[in-house]
This record gives C-alpha cells, sequence and structure tokens, in this order.
C-alpha cells in the first residue's frame, strides 16, 4: 500500500525529471478558521453529493466516499476514531485510485465479501457498469468485472438493466435472500420503479453471479408518483397491467407541486419489519417522500405515506431532487441519513439526520444542512480565486468569488468572499471575514466572477477588476480601501463569453497589462498602451491567441480558460486551467510574446492524483515565503486548494521507493520499462498530456520496450497496474540526442 499511496501523490512518483524542473505539491495542512478551526478546509466544497461507507485504508474503521454529481468528483475522508460528525481527515490520495467516473457512483457489497465494490453509470447508453473491490491486504483496489449490467430479456434476448446519469437505481437486497436486487426508475410505466430481482441465490446458492437478473416487475411496491405533467396520461395511455390497481398511486402532494417523474429512489427497512420501505426524491419537488410497505402474499406494497418527511422531526426542505445516503457519519457505528439535492442548491443543500435509533428501527434527528461542507471553504460553485494582501500586513489574503444558489432555482447570489492570512511569511493560516467583500452582491451579478487586484492608477492602493459571464471586465476603484464602482465595461473590452482576467506586466516595460481567458480556451493579451497612472488599452487585444494554443480539450467545446502568469528569476512562465481539469505550465514567453509557447508539463492531471471536473480556476502568489510562486485552484464544487511550488535539481533520478525502472527519462526514440521484482500480468499504457491513450503492452519477463520515436516531444505518462500495483511514472521525450 505504501508503494501505491506514494504513485498517487501530486507529482511524487515520476522519474528523470531534467535540471530545475519546477513542480506543484498539493497540500491540506494550512489552518482555516471560521468560527472554530476547520476540519476539511481545503477538500474543494460540495454541490450535489452522495456518500458511501468504505474502510479505505483497512484500519478497521470506517471511511467515507463521496461522488459528487455536479462535477463527477470523489472525494475521500478517514476516520480518526474521534466520536462526532467531525471524526473525517480529508485523504485525497485515496481519490485516484477510484476509476474515472460519470453522473453517480454507489459502493454495495454484492459478493458478501464485506469489501464494498462500485457501481456507476455503464459504459453503454443507460446502462450500470460494476468494478469489484478486490483490494489486496493494506491495499486498496477495484476491477471492472462487468460493463454493462444485463436483464434475461425473454424472447427479446438480454438487455441492459436501465440506469442512466441522471436517474441513478437503488442497490439492495430487496427480498432478503441475500443477493444484491435492482430498483430503478423506467418509461414502461410513467412514476413507477421497476424491480430487478436478482436469481444467484436461487439458482447457484451464493450472492457473487452477475447478470443474472430478471424483470420481476415495472411497478415495484404496485404504485406511482402521481406526476403534474402526466396525471391525465398515466391511466389513459398506459397498459393497466402496469399496476394492480390503476388508482393506486402515491400523490406527492403539495410538498411537490411541480412533480415530473424523474425520480431517485432508495430503500430502506425504516420501521424493523423486515421488508424494504423507499424514500423517494423527485425533480423540481422539495420534499423526501417515504413510502410505506405492506407485503401482501409474498408481494410488496406500499400502503401509506409521508409526504413530509421525516413529519415527526423536521421535514426534508430543498430545492429539488432529493438523494439520500444511508451512511454512518458520526463513528457511532449506527447509520444515519445524508439527503442532499441534485438540482440548483449548491450551499447549504446536504441535509444529515443523526439516527437517535438503531440500524434496523431508526429514528432520524435533524442537525445541520451543510453536512461536511460546514468543515471546508465552500463559497457555492465554481469558486475562482485570487491572492491580494487587502490589510497591508504583508501577507497574502485570499479573495473568493462566490456564486450560491441558495433563494429560488434560478436566482443567484454572487460577491466576494474574503479569508485574511493570520500566519507568518512562511506559515500561512486563514480566518474567515466576510462572504462580501467590497459589497458586491448587492449589484446583483447573475454570472461567474473572476477577480483580480492590482494599483491600477498608481496610487498605492490595489484596484478590482472582474472578469464576467458576458466577457466584458468590471472595474472598481479602490479610494482609500473603500471599492468604488466606476464601470461594467471597463476600456469596452469583450472577448465573448466568459472572461477570466489577470493583471500583469506582460511585456516587462513597467506597465501593467492585461491576460484574458475566454469560453474557447483562447487567451487575449492586451497591452498597456497608457500610462502607469493611467493605463489604455485598445477594444481588441494586442495578441488574440497569446500563446499560440486552445485548450479546447475533446470531447467538450468550450474551455473556460483562467490563468496564472508569473515571473521567477526574471523567466515568466504560465499556468492555464482546461475544462478537462487539467492545468499546463508553459515557457519560452519571454521574446516570443506573439509567438507559440512550449508546453513544459502537465502540473495537474488525473495521472498524478489530481482528478478535477471542469470549471476550474486559477491564481498564484508565493504563499510560504520561499521566493517561489505558488498557486491556488477554485473548483466546481465550490471549494479552494493549495499547490506549493518545489524545485528538483536533478537527472534521472530513479525512484528507490518503486520496483520499477524507466530508463532513459529523458527519451529520445525509446525508453526501457524494467521490473526490479517479478509480477504476472503487468500492463502498461502511455498516454500524452491530454489524456488520450497512445500505446499499451504487457511487459514480458520483468521487460519491455516503448518506441518513442514518432511521437511529438513533450510529457507524457506511463500507467502501471496489476493486481499488486498501481503506479504512474511521467515520461519526457525530448529527441534531443
Amino acid at each position: 500500500m505504501k508503494k501505491r499511496l506514494f504513485s498517487l501523490l501530486v507529482l511524487m512518483s515520476f522519474v528523470g525529471i531534467v535540471n530545475a524542473q519546477m513542480y506543484f505539491n498539493r497540500t491540506t495542512n494550512i489552518p482555516v478558521e471560521n468560527g472554530t478551526t476547520l476540519t476539511v478546509p481545503w477538500a474543494g466544497g460540495l454541490n450535489y453529493p452522495i456518500f458511501s461507507n468504505i474502510d479505505l485504508n483497512d484500519d478497521g474503521r470506517q471511511d467515507l466516499f463521496c461522488f459528487d454529481r455536479s462535477d463527477n468528483r470523489v472525494t475521500t475522508y478517514l476516520n480518526n476514531g474521534n466520536a462526532g460528525p467531525d471524526c473525517w481527515e480529508y485523504a485525497p490520495e485515496y481519490e485516484n485510485i477510484f476509476p474515472a467516473m460519470t453522473g453517480w457512483a454507489f459502493l454495495y457489497d454484492y459478493n458478501c465479501d464485506e469489501k464494498p465494490d462500485l457501481m456507476t453509470v455503464g459504459f453503454r447508453n443507460n446502462s450500470i457498469s460494476q468494478y469489484i473491490n478486490d483490494s489486496p491486504p493494506g491495499g486498496l483496489h477495484f476491477t471492472l468485472v462487468d460493463s454493462t449490467m444485463l436483464v434475461n430479456g425473454g424472447a427479446g434476448g438480454p438487455a441492459n438493466i436501465f440506469a442512466s446519469a441522471l436517474l441513478m437505481p437503488n442497490f439492495n437486497d430487496i427480498d432478503n435472500d441475500g443477493d444484491m436486487d435492482i430498483i430503478g426508475q423506467q418509461f414502461q410505466c410513467v412514476g413507477a420503479f421497476a424491480y430487478y430481482k436478482n436469481m444467484t441465490m436461487e439458482h447457484y446458492g451464493v450472492c457473487d453471479s452477475l447478470n443474472d437478473y430478471v424483470l420481476e416487475t415495472y411497478s415495484w411496491g404496485k404504485f406511482a408518483l402521481r406526476s403534474g405533467a402526466y396525471s391525465n396520461v398515466v391511466i389513459g395511455f398506459f397498459n393497466i397491467n402496469c399496476f394492480a390497481n390503476p388508482f393506486d398511486q402515491f400523490d406527492m402532494s403539495t410538498a411537490a407541486p411541480m412533480d415530473d417523474t424523474y425520480a431517485n429512489i432508495y430503500t430502506i427497512d425504516i420501521d424493523g419489519d423486515g421488508d424494504k420501505d423507499a424514500l423517494i426524491g423527485d425533480s423540481q419537488t422539495h420534499n423526501s417522500l417515504l413510502a410505506i410497505n405492506t407485503p401482501s402474499s409474498g408481494v410488496d406494497i406500499m400502503t401509506s405515506q409521508d409526504t413530509a418527511f421525516p413529519s415527526y422531526n423536521v421535514p426534508v426542505d430543498i430545492q429539488s431532487f432529493a438523494m439520500h445516503s444511508y451512511v454512518d457519519v458520526d463513528n457511532d457505528q449506527i447509520r444515519d441519513l445524508i439527503v442532499s439535492s441534485y438540482e440548483y442548491e449548491n450551499n447549504q443543500g446536504t441535509y444529515y439526520y443523526k439516527n437517535n435509533g438503531t440500524d434496523s428501527i431508526p429514528v432520524f434527528s435533524f442537525i445541520r444542512k451543510d453536512f461536511l461542507s460546514d468543515q471546508m471553504i465552500d463559497v457555492g460553485e465554481a469558486a475562482s480565486p485570487t491572492l491580494y494582501d487587502y490589510d497591508n500586513d504583508g501577507l497574502l489574503d485570499l479573495v473568493i468569488a462566490n456564486k450560491k444558489k441558495t433563494i429560488t432555482p434560478s436566482i443567484f447570489t454572487c460577491g466576494l468572499e474574503l479569508y485574511r492570512n493570520t500566519g507568518t511569511s512562511t506559515t500561512p493560516s486563514f480566518e474567515f471575514v466576510t462572504d462580501d467583500f467590497a459589497n458586491l452582491i448587492a449589484q446583483n451579478y447573475q454570472g461567474k466572477l473572476s477577480p483580480d487586484f492590482a494599483d491600477m492608477d498608481n496610487d498605492g492602493d490595489s484596484d478590482l477588476l472582474i472578469g464576467y459571464e458576458t466577457g466584458q471586465i468590471i472595474y472598481y476603484r479602490n479610494d482609500a480601501g473603500t471599492f468604488v464602482f466606476v464601470s461594467a465595461f471597463y476600456m469596452s473590452i469583450d472577448v465573448g463569453n466568459s472572461s477570466s482576467v489577470q493583471i500583469f506586466d506582460i511585456n516587462k516595460d513597467g506597465k501593467l497589462d492585461l491576460l484574458l481567458g475566454e469560453k474557447n480556451g483562447t487567451l487575449n493579451y492586451f497591452q498597456n498602451l497608457g500610462s502607469t497612472t493611467v493605463p489604455f488599452f485598445a477594444t481588441t487585444p494586442t495578441v488574440s491567441q497569446f500563446g499560440g494554443f486552445s485548450l479546447n480539450v475533446p470531447p467538450t467545446t468550450d474551455s473556460y480558460s483562467t490563468t496564472y502568469i508569473f515571473r521567477q528569476s526574471n523567466d515568466t512562465k504560465l499556468l492555464v486551467t482546461a475544462m478537462n481539469g487539467d492545468i499546463y505550465l508553459y515557457g519560452n514567453i519571454d521574446g516570443n510574446l506573439a509567438g507559440v509557447f512550449t508546453l513544459l508539463d502537465t502540473v495537474a492531471s488525473k495521472y498524478l492524483g489530481n482528478r478535477y471536473g471542469p470549471l476550474t480556476s486559477i491564481a498564484g502568489g508565493d504563499l510560504n515565503g520561499d521566493s517561489k510562486d505558488d498557486f491556488v485552484l477554485g473548483l466546481y464544487g465550490g471549494g479552494v486548494q493549495v499547490f506549493y511550488q518545489d524545485i528538483v535539481n536533478s537527472t534521472n533520478t530513479i525512484d528507490q521507493e518503486s520496483d520499477i525502472r524507466v530508463f532513459p527519462n529523458p527519451a529520445n526514440d525509446q525508453f526501457v520499462v524494467r521490473m526490479k521484482t517479478g509480477s504476472k500480468n503487468v500492463k502498461c499504457a502511455i498516454y500524452d498530456s491530454q489524456s488520450r491513450l497512445i500505446s499499451e503492452q504487457l511487459l514480458i519477463d520483468g521487460y519491455s520496450v516503448f518506441n518513442t520515436s514518432k511521437l511529438p516531444a513533450g510529457i507524457y505518462y506511463l500507467h502501471i497496474r496489476s493486481t499488486e500495483m498501481d503506479e504512474v511514472k511521467k515520461i519526457i521525450v525530448t529527441h534531443s540526442k
């Protein structure tokens, strides 16, 4: 396990680095205060999370796996053994062990080996993929065993069990025979739920077989959600045989006036009578519906309901589409209830209900509506940070543009959150000050903000420029510590859509220039044609494709690129974010402002232990006083993460912690992969910096040669995987002799 975790730490596992190569290492130990010390401040924020329990580090404690449906991001948390809901420690080293997933992800022990397996959206449309947890002792590992879970289709042959990225099914032992059944929504009977019965126990007497499902019924529980959109259609259009009684439908009542039958279902024995009841959340509804099961002649039948569950306590009241997780979150070995939103709410939409009963007869008591996110920096969604010394104490403070959806589905509050640096020049520490710095919320901005601070008029204080979704720039002048609105269309600059802004003397003439990213993935350089006190910028860019590249990385058509350009030892470097979550480092800038920059590195990617989704935003500065620029990354989940810069001054260094040697590195026409110790079925795959597979092969007798003669010079990633290991090596191809 030590080797696997080592290889997943950011840039810790690469070998063969050229002299004075800079890299950036994620840090999670900077303290943050917000009334109390936050326990997981740098976890990155949460929007639409689903939670599962799993023992990540094989210490006997149940840890926490979280999948955020808003950006398909996994976060993992270790149980430190303390009592209460603040027992979690952010543990990003486990995140990249899970496969890349979209839509939803859920853990359930389908093969009864006491290790939860992984279910997620399938590779085929409207299907399920299943990964077995085949972790060795002390390790964590998942292997794909079924890319499309099938149900026996009778005369029509097998068909995939229906599940979409939107509609997550429920995995549970519905008939209490020991194997995993599936309940999921379908559209043969609108508002009803299909029951896919697992026949493994009936046919084999074991629980670990796959694809032995039959469609038991389209209307499990003999009920359907009454829908506003289909209320006059269900009976008249669909076959009456969908239901035992066509009028046996549950009305979501006034708590769900806009129900449209896109629903999530979670089965749970709520009353301890041995059968499965159902918790349901529906698109456009605010409530959580409880349907109580009273079986008759072995058939599940829902006979009563609680439309404002839990009506005996504080009912769920979220913006829309409640999702349910039954997990132990306070370390008392009794599962609690987490209810989260899947639409509209991005700041306080994760309800925590403590279970004051037992696992078999739960009694839920509302605690708070921001579980876990209250222990991290979370400004809503699409956090856009910048570093700025607002109190002139010589320390960089943290300002983050926020975009919160907490009022109605279509209205945001957008502003700036301020965290003051209360640490020292070498050891930062942040304390929350306000969520409305510069009083922007009252301006009713309804789009993503991208702020930067600099002294535009050379009067001794920093002014504020804000990139905006319109593609324009908003300007606030700093008058003796008060930010005064000047213009929503600064210098008549408009780069199209979703401008990001950075203020920097790009051409080294002593005047502040502008660097603007935009939706289409290109960068725009605006040279300051005025003076240090009266800047002037033309309406069109000095260079309209700065760097000579566009970061529209397939399959996306837009990139929403943001930048951090900096100068270190008088050498200019550029960090740029892309829609796929990667961060690229460019050089060859000085004296080449109208030319093509050189891609030096991919400093954050899924192959380096970072798996970020869309709409990341970057800023930087020297946070720890080592004269090297660090960077802060804003995530779509609403949080931020800090990366310290370090320098490697070595060539062809071999990772002594690894059983693998890769040489020569940098490579010209080829490189060799050799194992120090024997291992069977070792697969090596090389990827480019945009995560595209280049080639793949097995090691033969612990040895393999990769031909790189036809590969463009650049950064590549060698993914080495077997049942005993899972490592990534960075490969540099130079073609230099």
